[in-house]
């Protein structure tokens, strides 16, 4: 006992001087490590704007898909579509007298369609084309950084061809970007995906807020001073997907096959047909008793042997009168003589073949 107290106390020692060491020679600072943000931002290109609008008194609902009667069922004023998500059956027909009555639309054209398939049938009532391009000039226009106009797609360009006075913004290369048509209490504003409205954007530029809060917070009617955005969410990239980006796959997915397939061959029986063991016949009673009396004999253990086969005599006898030399044997050990070696031994033979017989 008392040499683990020392090894202890030379333990602890050694652990106090190493605390002691550490705490003069080192130092303990905050370091930051960026962090990345959440999936649900990820996933969200206006999760920042949903939740500057949410604190201005102005709750977004989202909704995955849209339809002209959906909107026109609602109570939402201040409407932004995604035009791949939304079904553009009859919308000129339902819409237009909702937006006349103090309906504020906004279109974002994040695609290119045919006529059957996209706005482009909607519009064209309004005296509005797009084209999926960049422009005559784009190579030497001026980088749409520059605090000349909001971050607008640089896919989509438009053309206005209607009557009504209509809100055109510009790139700073002079390509329509923006078009917003008044119409009654209303107004529809069309634009390319909105980029000014997305999270990395939004704070980076006033004019990008300033236009964000104009085509939804500021539309959004009194009774109902909430937003609704129809749009589908951003595909993030997985682990493998984000792997793929840095390199070859293969090789990883390779070396992880054959990892799995090593580990299964280790711990897995080889294959192929299972051969059933020969039995092996039990050894014969004397060959057992002459292994076990060797044992006994080593320890000093053969009169608890006689014992044990005494009983097991008895209950296999169910009780017959014991023979003559068994019952000599049992007097012996009931009186606490004890029996010298050869008597032993030539008592366990007597067991033995008692044993044999019955």
């Amino acid at each position: 006992m008392r040499k683990y107290v020392i090894i202890s106390g030379i333990a602890a020692a050694v652990l106090l001087l190493i605390g002691f060491f550490v705490y003069k020679n080192f130092e303990i600072y905050p370091r930051k490590v960026p962090v990345g943000p959440a999936r649900s931002v990820t996933v969200n290109n206006y999760y920042a704007l949903e939740k500057w609008l949410a604190k201005t008194g102005h709750p977004v609902r989202v909704e995955k898909q849209g339809t002209p009667g959906s909107i026109v069922s609602g109570t939402k004023k201040a409407v932004v579509i995604q035009s791949s998500v939304f079904d553009w059956k009859n919308a000129a027909e339902i819409l237009t007298p909702w937006i006349e009555a103090g309906g504020f639309l906004v279109v974002s054209v994040d695609d290119y369609f045919d006529d059957d398939e996209g706005p482009a049938a909607f519009l064209e009532t309004l005296g509005l084309r797009y084209e999926n391009y960049n422009g005559p000039d784009d190579e030497s226009a001026a980088p749409l950084s520059e605090d000349l106009s909001p971050d607008f797609d640089r896919n989509i360009y438009f053309t206005y061809t209607g009557a009504v006075p209509a809100v055109i913004m510009e790139d700073p290369a002079g390509i329509i970007r923006l078009v917003k048509i008044t119409a009654g209490k209303g107004a529809v504003t069309v634009i390319g995906s909105p980029v000014f409205m997305y999270n990395d954007y939004l704070e980076e530029r006033e004019l990008n807020a300033r236009l964000s809060w104009d085509l939804t917070g500021a539309a959004a009617g009194d009774e109902d001073p909430g937003v609704l955005f129809i749009h589908g969410k951003r595909t993030v990239k997985s682990l493998f997907g984000k792997l793929a980006e840095r390199g070859n796959i293969l090789p990883p997915g390779l070396s992880v096959l054959i990892l799995i397939v090593a580990g299964f061959w280790m711990v897995l029986p080889s294959f192929g047909l299972l051969f059933r063991e020969r039995e092996q016949s039990l050894r014969p009673i004397r060959e057992r008793f002459l292994a076990e009396t060797h044992f006994l004999k080593k320890y000093r253990a053969l009169e608890t042997y006689l014992e044990i086969y005494l009983r097991e005599i008895k209950a296999k006898g169910q009780g017959r009168k014991p023979e003559g030399e068994l019952a000599a044997i049992e007097n012996v050990l009931k009186k606490g003589k004890g029996l010298r070696y050869n008597d032993l031994v030539r008592s366990l033979k007597i067991c033995q073949t008692i044993m044999e017989r019955l």
